[in-house]
Formats: structure tokens, sequence, C-alpha cells
């Protein structure tokens, strides 16, 4: 499965199929982001994932155009969606190297979970989530 593959799943048209991390469905009423599963915690007791992208590299994703893109998505959640979005898991093929480009080994759609912001930097785009019970 494509990026452009794990989108359509939630109805989401990337801007761009190369650059872009982030979307929001046709209809509006759904934001859809993608996390990296090396930025992201589960934690068996809570049974909830935590996940975080601050201190990841940013120096070199912050100016790119699919980071300004995902800050926009991000104010739409955090405006309209309660910051409540969907999620498409990403493996990279380096684990835990984050570089200004990422090599995607896997991608799931992850069709029954849903996350919230609960960090949001949208001067650099950094973020912090949970996954939570809706």
């Amino acid at each position: 499965m494509n990026k452009k593959q794990a989108f359509k799943c939630f109805d989401v048209n990337q801007k761009n199929e190369r650059w872009s991390w982030s979307g929001i469905s046709s209809d509006r009423r759904t934001c859809v982001l993608t996390l990296w599963v090396d930025q992201a915690v589960f934690d068996k007791h809570s049974r909830s994932y935590r996940h975080t992208n601050f201190n990841a590299n940013n120096s070199d994703w912050r100016n790119l155009p699919g980071n300004k893109n995902r800050i926009n998505d991000i104010n739409y959640c955090m405006k309209n969606l309660e910051g409540k979005f969907r999620v498409i898991f990403v493996t990279a093929v380096n684990l835990n190297e984050f570089g200004e480009t990422r090599e995607i080994a896997h991608l799931k759609p992850m069709l029954k979970l849903w996350f919230e912001i609960t960090k949001f930097d949208d001067e650099t785009g950094e973020f912090e989530s949970k996954s939570i019970s809706v």
C-alpha cells in the first residue's frame, strides 16, 4: 500500500503525493495524520498510544511544504474537530533515524483508532497526541 491508497481509506486526497503527510477528508469532518511508529509508544496498562515528534530533528523538516500543510491541517483539526484525528502508522526502513528524508517500509491506516492532539507548536509543526476512545 502506498500513501495515496492509505489516505483514500479515509476519503482524503493528498495535496501532493510525495510531500503530503496529512489531509482533510472531502466532507471536512475528518483530519488524517501520519505518525512514524518509532515516535509512538503503546502503554499496556492504559491500552493506549502516546506520540510525539518534538526533538526529532525538526530543523531538517520544519520549512518543508509537507510540514507547512500539516500545520494548516492540525490547526483545522484543533478549531473544527476538537483536536481529534485519524491515523496512518508509517514504519521507516531505518527506525529511530530522523533525517530530512525517511524511506517508508510500510504504511497501515488504523481504521478503528482515533487520536487527540495534546500539545502543538503551530510555529514548528511539532505535536504530541494520544489515542482515545470515541
